[in-house]
């Protein structure tokens, strides 16, 4: 069986990620993928690495360079319509070439595109979707354009949580398949105990991921800043970069930081290819997403790389902790109860053993031989419907 996954951006961010993480076990259970990329970029060798064949079908700037804010532009919709039609055509007539079984678009601008074009090229598509289809959280005629295409362009629709599923239209429900992203940590890795760190002189929290106004980093900051005024010893590290022009929020961060004094005490690291490097400096893991998150992967990789993980009590981090049990969950944008969770985990080291215990079992729920499986059934399902 053959598959071609289909993404705009050669970037590394989570769907891309997720995408590396599931290809050697795809590979090892004998589904044949191309990815077909719209740019060339290191997500480019990170599929090469894995023994997935690659291709790049550039797409001229205007297309590629589409964010989600411009569909609530009639003038730049009307400017991107005929490049981007040229693009399906052309992309519909690759995927002949290629002779694919299926066209498993793994973001939302492919599922587009792509979905059009593996239709043109009368072959089934599967919408990886990653993204809550809602006005809170994509401009309002990008939620009308993909909940009207979901109803006639994907077979099928992979969905990576709940919190997801629910976002689409009622009419699609029953074409919906939940395949949460998966996490594998590298078994040279040195897993952090929490339980040892009543030793150390200090305690560092790190979030990770984008650097967005969604994503909450000014909440971990205002927060991080009321635990110290109580704990000197606490640290901050930020990893990650501003993506799709928000590079203004990270410049505000920056200076708020400066502005609390705690230059000193927070790092911005930028964005890093090892995670596995950063995630074994911290000692906690915040996520403070203010709006739902559809997944929340930073979340299951934190648990598996060790550690206490506190989390926006919304989306999909809510259907993976159990608070208390395997991590804290706090009401998104609420930055003093944050900061008082912040305090709890970082001096209780009892508490800390336990959440890392629970939490290491539970990302086991999340290794991509998983993932793997429910893609290949979803495949499978698909090349039987089209005999």
């Amino acid at each position: 069986m053959h598959v071609a996954i289909v993404g705009h951006t050669a970037n590394l961010s989570g769907g891309e990620l997720a995408l590396v993480r599931v290809l050697p076990s795809l590979l090892l259970g004998g589904v044949r993928v191309t990815v077909v990329l719209g740019e060339d970029g290191p997500l480019v060798a990170a599929v090469a690495a894995t023994g997935a064949g690659v291709q790049v079908l550039p797409m001229r700037d205007e297309v590629k360079n589409r964010t989600r804010a411009d569909t609530d532009s009639g003038k730049k919709a009307v400017k991107a319509l005929l490049p981007t039609a040229a693009y399906i055509g052309g992309l519909s007539r690759h995927l002949r070439r290629l002779r694919v079984d299926v066209v498993h678009t793994n973001t939302l601008k492919a599922a587009l595109y792509a979905g059009l074009a593996g239709r043109a090229a009368r072959l089934p598509v599967l919408w990886h979707i990653r993204d809550r289809i809602a006005p809170d959280y994509l401009p309002s005629r990008t939620v009308s354009l993909v909940r009207a295409m979901s109803r006639r362009v994907p077979h099928r629709i992979a969905v990576n949580s709940r919190t997801t599923a629910v976002t689409l239209p009622p009419g699609v429900q029953h074409r919906l398949h939940l395949v949460p992203d998966c996490v594998e940590v590298p078994a040279a890795m040195h897993l952090v105990n929490g339980g040892e760190r009543e030793a150390q002189d200090t305690f560092t929290f790190g979030m990770m991921g984008r650097l967005a106004p969604w994503k909450g980093q000014h909440v971990a900051l205002e927060a991080f800043a009321r635990a110290c005024a109580e704990d000197s010893r606490l640290r901050l590290i930020f990893v990650g970069s501003a993506m799709f022009g928000e590079h203004v929020y990270e410049k505000t961060l920056r200076a708020r930081a400066l502005e609390l004094g705690l230059d000193e005490k927070v790092s911005f690291r930028g964005f890093q290819a090892d995670i596995w490097r950063e995630y074994a400096t911290f000692d906690g893991a915040i996520h403070a997403s203010v709006l739902p998150e559809p997944f929340g992967q930073v979340v299951v990789e934190a648990m598996a790389a060790g550690l206490p993980v506190l989390a926006s009590a919304s989306g999909g981090p809510s259907e993976i902790i159990d608070d208390g049990i395997n991590g804290i969950l706090v009401s998104p944008g609420d930055d003093i109860a944050l900061a008082q969770a912040m305090a709890t985990v970082a001096w209780q080291p009892e508490l800390r053993e336990r959440l890392t215990a629970a939490g290491r079992e539970t990302a086991k729920n999340f290794a991509p031989q998983a993932t793997s499986e429910a893609l290949t059934a979803l495949y499978q399902m698909l090349v039987r419907g089209r005999r």
